[in-house]
């Protein structure tokens, strides 16, 4: 069997900005690495969770030691052979909601191999905004056989829209099937933000108590027992008449998380230590919610503005305080995400 090559390259335009615009941000609306298992999704056919160590095409994979395979170990090597004729989905059960304003996009790994002929064996993506009535195809595969490449997909004509995510393989006929078939990994679906975020555990604020801090890059709080960094954005407007608002966090532990809001800076914005990471929000407080973060992400919305008691046009801080009960740093059992800065219109 000749085996078809190709490449892949992607140009990444920049969003360009007025001088006095604010930089814009990333935020991760959902991340799936599947270290944690496949309770997020519905899996059809022969997708499966798989091991690093048991692919039967050696090779590691791009974090952790897991992601989902459509495909088997049979006694002479991979195979996709079965399901004929059937569109064989990986759905995410989890619906996103994409904010009205900013650049969405959903981005994975894959990894393929297939037969020669892309007429068959066809390996798509498909989104729904509308609950699963209908479905758009967003993204198909054009090679056969690819190692580890990252796609990203614009999701902006759905902007506004609470989506549903699926990835589907279609066999098609019984002839040449015994090859790795399609290894997905690191789901993420992101959109980008304005709003102006700082506090972080880089050293650039007050330092993180116990050296565990995080890299510039992450613009995040200090690292937790997981190793990551709780990081706080947000999208949405911020008008009193029309607040759609919402306060996403990501990199924390999979616990309770208490989003919550301050008029005033602590340390003139450095902050100081609090628990296992720092405080840069002053008082006083209002207690937005409290939630429980699932793989260690969460989101609060429906009337910021509201559940802050903001009825006039200023600025307002935002952290997220989470629980750490592991031994790791202080006698605390908890951390914090950076801080966000909100300026309220009317």
């Amino acid at each position: 069997m000749r085996r078809s090559t190709g490449l892949v390259s992607f140009v990444l335009v920049p969003i360009l900005l007025a001088a006095s615009a604010p930089a814009q941000t990333q935020v991760e609306l959902f991340r799936e690495d599947f270290e944690s298992g496949t309770a997020r999704w519905s899996l059809e056919g022969l997708w499966h969770l798989d091991v690093e160590s048991s692919t039967c095409q050696a090779g590691s994979f791009p974090s952790g030691t897991h992601a989902l395979w459509y495909g088997q170990q049979m006694g002479w090597g991979c195979s996709y052979d079965g399901f004929y004729w059937l569109f064989l989905h990986m759905s995410l059960t989890t619906p996103i909601p994409l904010p009205a304003s900013g650049t969405s996009t959903l981005s994975f790994e894959s990894r393929s191999g297939i037969s020669d002929d892309l007429a068959w064996d066809v390996r798509t993506v498909e989104i729904s905004p509308n609950g699963g009535t209908s479905w758009v195809e967003v993204f198909r595969d054009q090679l056969n056989y690819e190692s580890w490449t990252r796609y990203s997909i614009d999701l902006t004509p759905y902007a506004g829209a609470t989506i549903q995510v699926r990835f589907v393989f279609w066999v098609g006929d019984g002839i040449g099937n015994d090859d790795l078939g399609w290894l997905v990994d690191d789901v993420v679906v992101a959109s980008t933000s304005s709003y102006p975020v700082a506090c972080f555990g880089d050293g650039s604020a007050t330092a993180c108590p116990c050296g565990n801090s995080s890299s510039s890059s992450e613009q995040a709080g200090c690292r937790n027992s997981l190793g990551t960094a709780g990081a706080l954005r947000a999208t949405g407007v911020a008008s009193l008449a029309n607040d759609s608002l919402t306060l996403w966090g990501s990199g924390m532990t999979s616990t309770t998380v208490l989003y919550f809001q301050g008029s005033a800076l602590v340390n003139g914005g450095s902050g100081s230590v609090y628990g296992d990471g720092l405080n840069c929000t002053g008082g006083p407080l209002r207690r937005l919610g409290l939630t429980t973060n699932v793989c260690g992400d969460s989101s609060l919305g429906n009337s910021i503005s509201v559940r802050g008691q903001v009825t006039a046009p200023g600025t307002r801080w935002y952290q997220a305080r989470y629980r750490n009960t592991a031994n790791f740093c202080t006698p605390a059992t908890f951390n914090a995400t950076n801080q966000v800065q909100v300026d309220w219109t009317p």
